[in-house]
């Protein structure tokens, strides 16, 4: 398979503008502290600093101060924990395990209602099934892009078994070894796909583009705060959502807002052509959580797989995928917007 240029992409600050859907608060702002995930901008995970600069928080009447630090999900997780901050960016797999071992954090929002990534491969595979008993290097062994990937796996016949599993850090690292030899595939963030350029990418191929086309959803970010704190904030907490909704609808409905983005966020990267497939893979692989990304069914199938891996049993904190969400602030939000038609988002809790 040809290298595409289309690439999913998950999009990021920077964008100027805003969108109308709700009103303005000039006086009263609630403040409101928040953390991303990463400390440095990032197109696959800095959602907070988008709706910022947007100007969605302000619209929305909130005083909001993002966060950084070091460390990924759980890092976030425990950032929470020791009241660091309302809400935070965490991962899918990292909210699991918090609420397996007892936390009373939960699920308000998913930013990436069906997150896609790329299999990328030595170019003498040409189907991921011929991978079997070869090694696979993902970030983390614990981390969700392995989660992911074994999900992608069982579509071809696979299990988390049936390859030999290595962890490789970042990117940089991932594309390293792939490109020495060291390894046979990679699962890669979908923001380095168009970035695979050059004499020492020649032996490197895709063989998935985004597999957010070929497997059930996977809503790999969230947003979670600690229960306790949404029942002392439930304003802080619906305006914040109300901000990310518009947010997404208005990228899922405007690609020359997403493409101003990328360029103002990585200025000469990526070319039109590239934006153009960024946004198209995006839209076309369901990404936009235009009706807040929480589908219980997807998220029952990465629970499955979350036991599975870790050898682990359903307890009294963790059985099925409602505990690990608080609904409440979604749907005020969603009675008050209307569920968009016509969406692969599919909020399947909302009776």
């Amino acid at each position: 398979m040809k290298l595409r240029r289309a690439v999913v992409m998950f999009f990021f600050p920077m964008v100027l503008g805003a969108t109308a859907a709700s009103p303005s608060f000039a006086q009263g702002k609630i403040p409101l502290s928040v953390m991303e995930l990463i400390p440095t901008p990032d197109v696959t995970v800095s959602f907070m600093a988008m709706a910022r600069d947007l100007g969605l928080f302000d619209k929305n009447g909130l005083a909001v101060t993002i966060k950084s630090g070091a460390g990924g999900g759980p890092h976030r997780i425990q950032n929470l924990e020791g009241g660091e901050a309302g809400i935070a960016t965490s991962d899918i797999i990292a909210a699991m395990s918090a609420t397996y071992q007892g936390s009373d954090v939960k699920i308000i929002m998913v930013p990436s209602a069906r997150y896609g990534a790329a299999i990328v491969a030595h170019k003498k595979y040409t189907d991921v099934r011929q991978l079997k008993g070869k090694l696979w290097s993902v970030p983390s062994l614990g981390g969700s892009a392995r989660f992911m990937t074994v999900i992608v796996l069982k579509h071809f016949g696979l299990s988390d078994k049936d390859v030999q599993w290595k962890a490789a850090g970042g990117t940089a690292g991932t594309l390293a070894i792939l490109y020495s030899g060291q390894i046979d595939a990679i699962t890669l963030v979908p923001t380095a796909l168009p970035l695979m350029k050059g004499p020492e990418a020649r032996d490197a191929h895709v063989l998935v583009a985004n597999t957010a086309q070929i497997t059930p959803p996977f809503p790999n970010f969230v947003f979670v705060a600690k229960k306790s704190w949404l029942d002392k904030n439930p304003q802080a907490a619906e305006r914040f959502v109300t901000a990310m909704m518009e947010m997404m609808r208005d990228m899922a409905a405007n690609k020359a807002r997403f493409a101003l983005a990328v360029a103002r966020l990585t200025p000469g990267l990526y070319s039109p052509e590239d934006v153009d497939g960024m946004w198209k893979s995006l839209s076309e692989g369901g990404f936009w959580a235009v009706n807040g990304g929480i589908n219980l069914a997807s998220v029952k199938g990465v629970l499955d797989v979350f036991f599975e891996i870790r050898g682990d049993k359903p307890n009294d904190k963790l059985n099925k995928a409602a505990d690990l969400f608080d609904t409440g602030p979604m749907k005020r939000v969603l009675d008050k917007m209307g569920v968009a038609p016509k969406s692969k988002d599919v909020p399947d809790w909302r009776r």
